[in-house]
């Protein structure tokens, strides 16, 4: 019984160690263009798009680097906000200086490609 034991907990390090659950970004801000990724509650918010952005919920990082996340896409409608879910795909590169996220919104498919730390470029919009 005690072998069977030691077999059992062995396994199920194991199958724990290959499904990671992080969602620790190696950098606390992502940007590219005007967008920029940032920590927001407990995950995180994109924006700096016009007259857009995106809720991000945690991040859960599949063994190849890419997540699969249900995240709400804001876009202004000329009276406010207006919030549709969205599927965003994300992968980080190999070497951690990328992160690429991806959805559809309104029949369009939306990518950006983001690199460690802050926007360089402020994106002026008639958005109230």
């Amino acid at each position: 019984m005690k072998r069977f034991s030691i077999y059992f907990i062995a396994i199920s390090l194991l199958i724990y160690s290959c499904n990671s659950n992080s969602d620790i970004l190696p950098s606390e801000v992502w940007s590219g263009g005007c967008a920029s990724l940032n920590p927001y509650k407990n995950g995180y918010k994109l924006s700096g798009m016009c007259c857009e952005y995106l809720i991000i919920p945690k991040l859960k990082f599949k063994e190849n680097n890419s997540f699969l996340a249900k995240s709400s896409h804001y876009t202004y409608t000329g009276a406010g906000y207006q919030d549709v879910e969205v599927n965003l795909r994300g992968k980080l590169s190999e070497n951690q200086d990328t992160l690429t996220l991806q959805y559809e919104s309104a029949g369009k498919t939306i990518s950006y490609v983001l690199t460690p730390g802050p926007a360089k470029v402020a994106c002026m919009c008639g958005c109230d």
